[in-house]
C-alpha cells in the first residue's frame, strides 16, 4: 500500500482539478498529497498577445463562444480608448475598468479576443479566471510569543489608546471571502471598514470563513478564551475587509483586481500600511499578468502586500498569480512544533516563477494553525495551507511598522528576507554545498525575532529554536540507502526532516523514488515517510536522548537528495548551525575627530573618537554534529593619518576535532574560509550631499588543518588575520564606514581533500563538493 494509497490521493486530485480548470483555489485546505498534472503557464511565451492557458481554452470553441477576459492596455483604460477598441472589434460586455493597471474586464466572443490580442493598444489578454482562497504553537516557534514579552507595547496598536481601534493603529486590509466582525476575537470596532464586490453588502459578513480565519491570525483580540491562547500577531491592529471571494472560496480575477485597486484608492481614508492576499490563481506565472502588476503598483504606492505562494506544490513552478509579482512577499508553508517540527509543507508551491526568479520569498507557519471560526461568535478552526502562514507574515509587518513606521515596503521585505533562517541549498536546490535563497523555502524560515530586532525593537535575547542542519548525500543503487546520525541531547524540541530530490520537478516521479525514515536510539523505527512525490517528511518529538538514525532509502532510481533536519541539540550548541542572524554592533571602522559632521552620533553610536575594537558575539555552530569551533570578525578602530592600505577588520577562525569523513583520522591540509562582507558608509562623509553607497565583497581565505598528537582527538584548524576594507573608488580614508558580514563558514573540498591554495575562491574554492561544516552568519540593519 505504499504508493497505491498515495497514487489514489493523487487520482482523485487530478479528476478535482480537472473538473475546475479555470478556477484558482483558496489556499486554505489542501489535498494530502499534490496532483501529478503539469502547472499551466499564465504568461505570453509565444508573445502572441493571449495568455498560453487563455488560447488552450479558446482552441475548441467556436467563433461565437464568448468568454470572461481581461485586457491589458499599452495605456491607462479610458473610457474612450474601451470604445475605441470596440469600434474595431464589435460591440462586447464591458464589466469593469481599472486605475491599477491599464486594464478593463470584458466577456466577448472568441473572434473579438482574437482580435483585440492582435490590436497594437493591446499589450495582452488572459483569461478573468476564478480565483480561489489558497497560533498559539506557531508564535512561540517562530519567535513572535518571545518578542512581545520583551516589548509588550509591540502589538500594532498606535493610537494611544489600546483599548479602541482607529485608522492612527497599524491597519491591514484583507482581501478574501469577508470578516464576522461578532466573533469576539474581531469585535469592538477591530473592523474599520468593509467593501463588497461580490454580493454589494455594506455591514461586514464572511459567508464562506476563510477571511475570518486569515483576519484573526493578523490581528485577533484573543478574547473568546480566558487565557487569550489564540490572539493574533498583532492584536492591537485594525482590519479592513475587502470580500472579493464568494460562498464557496472563489471569485473572479476582476473582482480581486477592483479589490486591490479599491484600497489603494482609500489606503489613506482607513490608514491601511499593508494588504493580506490569501488567494491565488494556480499555474506557473512570470508576473506579466494584470493582478501581479496590480500588485506590483500597490507596492508602489506604499502599500506591502502579502500574498500566498499557493497549495500546488511540492512540484516546481508552481507560482501562480499573484504570488509571482516582483512586488509581492510570497509566503510558503512550514510545520512547527505542533506538528512535529519544523519541516516544509509537502502542498507549499515552489519557484521559480516562468521567468526563472526564485520564489517563495520566506516560508512561515502553516500547518495546523487555529483561529477564529466565522458565524460560531467565540469558536476556533484549525487549517492549513500557504493561506495560513500568509497572515503571520502580514501581522509581523504590522509589528514592524508599529516599532519603525518610516520603513519602505522593500525594506520590510528585505529584512523579513535577510533574517530569516537559511533552509535547504540556493537558487535552484540543484547544486550541493550552496547556500541561499532557493525555490522551496525562499529565504528560509521566518524568525519573527530576528526581523523585530532588525527593525529596532526593544528585544535582546531570542528564543531558543532546535538546530538546523543540512545534510546532502547521493544513492547510487536501487534499493540502496543513506544513513545520517543525529546527535540529540535533549528532549525540549521534536526532531523534523524535510527530503527533496532535485531530480524531480513535477509533484511526483516512479522513479526515481526514495523514501525518509527515523529510527531512535534503541533502533526501533518511530516515524516514516513512503510516498512517490519530489518531497518527503517526518517528525517526531523525541522521548529519549541518544543516537537517532535518518535513513534515506532508494525504492526506485538512482541521484542525489538533500535533507533539511531540525533536532534538539541542548547545551552543546545553543544557536542553530545554518547562518543565523546575529547582530553586530554598527562601528564606524574609520573615522576621525575633525569637523564637519565628526561626532559619533546614531547610526553609529559609538561614545568615543577612538573606538576600542568591536567584536562581534560568538557562534559555536558544528554543521556536522561534531567537534565546535567559532568564525568570528573583529571591526577595528581606523586612523585618517594612516596610509589607506592599513587593516581595518580582524577576521578570526577555529575548528576543533576535524576528521576525516573516510576512517575518522585527522583531517590535515587546508580548507576554506568564506566570507561576504558588505561595506557601507551610509552617506557619513565630509559633505551632506553625498549619497550613501554600499558594496558587497566575497573572498576566501585558506586556512591551516594541523594533525594532532592525540588519536582520539581531530585535528586543529585556526585563522587570525587581517583585511583592508578600502575599496578604490569606494571609501576613503576620514568617512565613517559600517562593516557587516552576512556570514563565515569553513568548507571541505570534498571527503578527506586538501583544498591546497586556490587561485580563485570563491566561487571556485575546491574541486570536491565543498561541504560546509563551520558556519557563522552574521546580520546588521
Amino acid at each position: 500500500m505504499r504508493t497505491i494509497g498515495r497514487l489514489a490521493a493523487l487520482a482523485l486530485a487530478a479528476l478535482v482539478a480537472a473538473s475546475i480548470a479555470a478556477a484558482t483555489p483558496a489556499v486554505g485546505a489542501p489535498a494530502p498529497r499534490p496532483a501529478t498534472n503539469p502547472a499551466e503557464i499564465r504568461a505570453d511565451v509565444d508573445g502572441n498577445g493571449l495568455f498560453d492557458d487563455l488560447e488552450r481554452r479558446l482552441a475548441p470553441k467556436s467563433a461565437a463562444d464568448k468568454v470572461d477576459v481581461i485586457v491589458q492596455l499599452r495605456d491607462p483604460a479610458s473610457a474612450e480608448r474601451v470604445r475605441g477598441l470596440e469600434r474595431a472589434v464589435g460591440s462586447f460586455d464591458t464589466k469593469r475598468r481599472f486605475t491599477i493597471v491599464p486594464a478593463f474586464a470584458a466577456r466577448a466572443s472568441k473572434r473579438q479576443i482574437e482580435a483585440l490580442a492582435r490590436d497594437p493598444r493591446v499589450a495582452h489578454v488572459e483569461e478573468d479566471s476564478i480565483a480561489t482562497k489558497a497560533n498559539d504553537a506557531a508564535q512561540d516557534a517562530f519567535g513572535v510569543a518571545k518578542a512581545r514579552i520583551d516589548a509588550p507595547g509591540l502589538d500594532g496598536s498606535a493610537d494611544g489608546n489600546v483599548a479602541s481601534y482607529s485608522t492612527a493603529d497599524l491597519v491591514a486590509a484583507v482581501i478574501d471571502t469577508g470578516i464576522d466582525a461578532n466573533h469576539l476575537d474581531l469585535d469592538e470596532g477591530k473592523v474599520l471598514g468593509f467593501r463588497d464586490f461580490v454580493n454589494n453588502q455594506s455591514v461586514p459578513y464572511d459567508d464562506d470563513g476563510h477571511g475570518t480565519h486569515v483576519s484573526a491570525t493578523i490581528a485577533g483580540e484573543g478574547d473568546a478564551r480566558p487565557d487569550r491562547l489564540y490572539e493574533g500577531v498583532a492584536p492591537g491592529a485594525g482590519l479592513v475587509g475587502v470580500k472579493v471571494l464568494d460562498s464557496n472560496g472563489s471569485g473572479s480575477v476582476s473582482n480581486i483586481i477592483a479589490g486591490i485597486n479599491w484600497v489603494v484608492t482609500n489606503r489613506a481614508l482607513y490608514g491601511i500600511e499593508a494588504i493580506s492576499m490569501s488567494l491565488r490563481i494556480a499555474g506557473c506565472s512570470n508576473g506579466t499578468d494584470a493582478t501581479s502588476t496590480a500588485v506590483n503598483n500597490a507596492k508602489a504606492a506604499g502599500l506591502v502586500v502579502i500574498v500566498a505562494a499557493g497549495n500546488e506544490g511540492p512540484g516546481t513552478c508552481t507560482i501562480g498569480s499573484p504570488s509571482a509579482a516582483t512586488g509581492a512577499l510570497t509566503v510558503g508553508a512550514m510545520a512547527d512544533f505542533n506538528s512535529n517540527g519544523f519541516t516544509q509543507a509537502v502542498f507549499s508551491s515552489r519557484g521559480p516563477t516562468l521567468d526563472g526568479r526564485v520564489k517563495p520569498d520566506v516560508s512561515a507557519p502553516g500547518v495546523g494553525i487555529t483561529s477564529a471560526l466565522a458565524g460560531s461568535g467565540n469558536g476556533y478552526a484549525n487549517l492549513d495551507g500557504t493561506s495560513m502562514a500568509t497572515p503571520f507574515v502580514a501581522g509581523l509587518t504590522l509589528l514592524m511598522l508599529d516599532q519603525a513606521p518610516a520603513l519602505t515596503p522593500q525594506q520590510v521585505k528585505d529584512k523579513i528576507m535577510q533574517t530569516a533562517i537559511d533552509w535547504a541549498r540556493g537558487g535552484n536546490n540543484q547544486t550541493t554545498g550552496t547556500s541561499g535563497a532557493d525555490i522551496d523555502y525562499g529565504a528560509g524560515r521566518l524568525d519573527a525575532y530576528a526581523a523585530l530586532q532588525s527593525a529596532g525593537a526593544p528585544i535582546s535575547t531570542a528564543p531558543l529554536p532546535p538546530t538546523h542542519e543540512l545534510r546532502e548525500g547521493t544513492i547510487a543503487s536501487v534499493g540502496a540507502q543513506v544513513d545520517f546520525a543525529l546527535d540529540v541531547t535533549d528532549t525540549t524540541f521534536p526532531i523534523g526532516a524535510t527530503l527533496i530530490i532535485p531530480a524531480i520537478t513535477g509533484g511526483s516521479a516512479n522513479s526515481p523514488d526514495f523514501d525518509l525514515y527515523l529510527f531512535d536510539p534503541t533502533g526501533a523505527q518511530v516515524a516514516a515517510s513512503e510516498f512517490t512525490t519530489r518531497q518527503e517528511e517526518v517528525g517526531f518529538k523525541p522521548l529519549r536522548t541518544g543516537t537517532y538514525t535518518l535513513r534515506v532509502k532508494s525504492f526506485r532510481g538512482t541521484g542525489g537528495f538533500f535533507v533539511d533536519v531540525s533536532l534538539p541539540k541542548g547545551a552543546l550548541h545553543p544557536r542553530p548551525g545554518g547562518a543565523t542572524p546575529l547582530r553586530v554592533p554598527l562601528v564606524p571602522a574609520f573615522a576621525t575627530c575633525t569637523s564637519p559632521n565628526s561626532s559619533h552620533v546614531a547610526p553609529l553610536a559609538q561614545p568615543s573618537c577612538t573606538p576600542a575594537t568591536q567584536e562581534s558575539p560568538l557562534l559555536t555552530t558544528s554543521t556536522t554534529g561534531k567537534g565546535g569551533g567559532f568564525a568570528r570578525l573583529d571591526v577595528l578602530p581606523g586612523n585618517v593619518t594612516t596610509p589607506a592600505d592599513e587593516a581595518d577588520l580582524r577576521i578570526g577562525a577555529s575548528a576543533t576535532d576535524v576528521r576525516k569523513s573516510s576512517d575518522g583520522s585527522d583531517y590535515a591540509g587546508k580548507v576554506i574560509l568564506t566570507t561576504s562582507l558588505r561595506i557601507t558608509d551610509r552617506g557619513n562623509g565630509f559633505f551632506s550631499n553625498e549619497s550613501g553607497t554600499a558594496q558587497d565583497l566575497a573572498f576566501g581565505i585558506p586556512v591551516d588543518c594541523v594533525a594532532t598528537p592525540d588519536p582520539t582527538i581531530g585535528s586543529g584548524c585556526s585563522l587570525n588575520t587581517t583585511a583592508d576594507t578600502l575599496v578604490p573608488g569606494f571609501a576613503r580614508e576620514g568617512k565613517r564606514a559600517i562593516v557587516s558580514t552576512f556570514s563565515m563558514q569553513l568548507n571541505d573540498a570534498g571527503p578527506d581533500a586538501d583544498i591546497g591554495s586556490p587561485a580563485a575562491c570563491p566561487p571556485a574554492c575546491g574541486t570536491g563538493d565543498e561541504q560546509a561544516f563551520l558556519r557563522q552568519g552574521v546580520f546588521t540593519p
